[in-house]
């Protein structure tokens, strides 16, 4: 596994300041994202200033500031991140270039014997399928799992500054999550790579069939060739349908244990506010950077 990704992490060599301008952008995009939750919690108390007050000048201008800060930040962000997509989409058709170009090259070296050895349907599920998950992989997972990373540690950083009772309630759940992100993985990735294989497998029959259908038409062997078909595509159905299950699962579990984390940030942080511990704003806020919390989770999984 490692090995595999130390030689992935090598396509990155001749394009590492886009990827470094990109990352860049991402945690630009990220700090804009992460300091609304903190804004909206002070405009929430600038309101019940203003209500306490009855309208104080002060409230008013203070409530103005952190409301054009509120929007400017939540433009920055939209604008970063729009950019951000766009270099996303340019690196990783590169990336993808650059590995299909040095599959051909790498084909036109082998021997004869590799491609009796090999169905030229695997070999072309190779260039296609293949090809676009490590593309995938490459550009959108990557560049995602820095993302969520810097949100994970720039939500826990606000929000320990915030309470740090808050926050610890707000982590009750990560070994959960953890658990649960594990169990899933451990089946997905099986029947996904047999699901590969199998694909592979019945694309090379297809293609077969294709280059050589006057033969099995002169020989009159359509039906074992329809079975044969029929075989190999249960198999693909029956390996990406256990795939598909384990991985729906992932979203649904996250999803409870997100709820149930919000229900008891809601709960402790109602009781701690009617005890004057913090203020309503840090409440709204921190219900905000719950869901912060547990989204960059849910994507690392």
């Amino acid at each position: 596994m490692s090995g595999t990704v130390r030689r992935l992490l090598s396509y990155w060599k001749g394009e590492k300041w886009l990827f470094l301008a990109l990352s860049l952008l991402s945690a630009l995009s990220v700090v804009s994202a992460l300091l609304c939750p903190y804004l909206l919690g002070c405009m929430v108390d600038d309101c019940v200033d203003l209500i306490r007050t009855e309208g104080s000048a002060a409230s008013k201008d203070s409530l103005l500031f952190h409301l054009s800060i509120f929007i400017l930040f939540h433009l920055l962000s939209a604008l970063f991140s729009w950019i951000h997509g766009y270099g996303m989409s340019v690196l990783a058709q590169r990336l993808l270039r650059k590995l299909k170009e040095e599959m051909t090259r790498k084909l036109l070296t082998l021997s004869p014997r590799f491609f009796n050895d090999h169905l030229c349907g695997s070999l072309m599920s190779h260039f296609t399928n293949d090809a676009e998950l490590v593309k995938n992989a490459l550009g959108d997972t990557i560049v995602q799992l820095i993302s969520s990373v810097l949100t994970l540690v720039g939500s826990v950083v606000i929000m320990v500054r915030l309470s740090w009772q808050l926050a610890l309630v707000t982590c009750l759940t990560v070994p959960f999550s953890i658990l649960v992100s594990r169990f899933v993985m451990k089946h997905t990735r099986r029947y996904f790579a047999l699901h590969q294989e199998a694909l592979g497998e019945m694309n090379g029959a297809v293609e077969e069939s294709f280059s050589g259908i006057k033969t099995i038409k002169s020989f009159g062997r359509e039906r074992e060739r329809i079975a044969q078909f029929e075989a190999l595509n249960q198999v693909v159905c029956e390996t990406g349908r256990r795939a598909q299950i384990y991985s729906g699962l992932l979203m649904p579990l996250m999803r409870v244990l997100d709820n149930c984390s919000y229900i008891i940030v809601t709960m402790v942080g109602a009781l701690m506010a009617s005890r004057g511990s913090v203020t309503v704003g840090v409440v709204q806020s921190f219900l905000l950077y719950t869901k912060n919390f547990q989204r960059p989770i849910n994507a690392i999984a």
